[in-house]
């Protein structure tokens, strides 16, 4: 089961957490935050997309997950709203997961998750451009850059406070 058991864990921690609104896009934000900011490695390599940065791969493992009968998407509008199954349960109380592990994890959950979907994706926008940046990473050129990839999608106060929020620059 590899790293799809920490998926699993993940989005049954979302849910005893409340957080209501766990869809795709949400999930992968969340993944990308726990990864890069929670310094979490999962495995996944992200590349700038509609939403901000996404994953082939974790996409991929969702997908593979669902076949397996582990998470059930339910379409609410224009979502498809992630859940895991009774057989993820047993599979989750039968992994290995450390306690560290799911301490850094909770800690990102528990940072991150009440976040809107539009909210992250500002989030790990801006913090996608301060990772290519690298040493250039200003909050003048955060701020370019995050306006290059989304236009006026987000004003530059709101990425001001996300750079902030992420202490990036």
């Amino acid at each position: 089961m590899g790293e799809k058991i920490e998926l699993l864990y993940i989005a049954e921690k979302c849910s005893q957490m409340d957080i209501t609104d766990l869809g795709k896009k949400k999930f992968q934000k969340l993944v990308y935050l726990i990864e890069k900011v929670g310094n979490t490695p999962l495995g996944y390599d992200y590349e700038i997309y509609f939403y901000g940065p996404y994953s082939r791969k974790l996409d991929d493992d969702l997908d593979e997950l669902s076949r397996e009968d582990l998470i059930r998407y339910t379409r609410r509008g224009q979502s498809h709203l992630i859940g895991i199954t009774g057989e993820a349960r047993g599979e989750l109380e039968a992994g290995r997961l450390s306690a560290e592990w799911r301490g850094f994890v909770d800690e990102s959950l528990e940072r991150f998750g009440g976040k809107t979907p539009y909210e992250l994706e500002l989030l790990t926008t801006t913090h996608y451009v301060a990772s290519l940046l690298g040493p250039a990473a200003d909050r003048k050129n955060i701020e370019r850059g995050v306006k290059k990839i989304k236009g006026e999608k987000f004003s530059a106060s709101k990425i001001e406070t996300a750079v902030s929020e992420l202490k990036l620059a």
